[in-house]
């Protein structure tokens, strides 16, 4: 998986959504509630101070990279730190309220795109669509 053995940042209300931390992964949660902790879960009062601890984190996991889990917000706030964006793309259409934020063509090209293995509990296809920041090396 993507995700596994990485820092993985995500927005308060994602994280809620999700309702626990991943196995494999070390959960920072950026929120404004200095009141917000739970088990297993690295708070964070900004996107600065997150990739700051997931830096830490990442080092310690004998790796270079974060993972941006969302939500709008916090992919909105990220995107100009990324050099690569992997959007799934799940083949229905569905209802939602929040969005990922548009590539710009000049700045990101894609550079892979691979079927995701179906699941049982998955309804639907869905396809790993990898984009690379134009003029940015890579960590692979």
């Amino acid at each position: 998986m993507l995700t596994l053995g990485r820092p993985m940042i995500m927005g308060r209300k994602t994280y809620i959504a999700i309702g626990r931390p991943l196995d494999g992964r070390d959960t920072i949660v950026v929120t404004r509630d200095p009141t917000f902790k739970v088990d297993g879960v690295h708070p964070a009062g900004s996107l600065p101070c997150a990739f700051a601890l997931a830096t830490k984190m990442a080092g310690a996991r004998g790796t270079n990279e974060i993972i941006i889990a969302g939500g709008g917000e916090i992919y909105a706030a990220a995107l100009p730190y990324a050099t690569s964006v992997q959007l799934d793309l799940i083949e229905t259409d569905l209802e939602g309220d929040t969005y990922s934020p548009i590539l710009d063509p000049r700045e990101w090209r894609e550079a892979e795109r691979v079927p995701i293995e179906r699941h049982p509990r998955d309804e639907h296809p869905a396809t790993a669509i990898v984009f690379r920041r134009i003029g940015t090396a890579q960590p692979f």
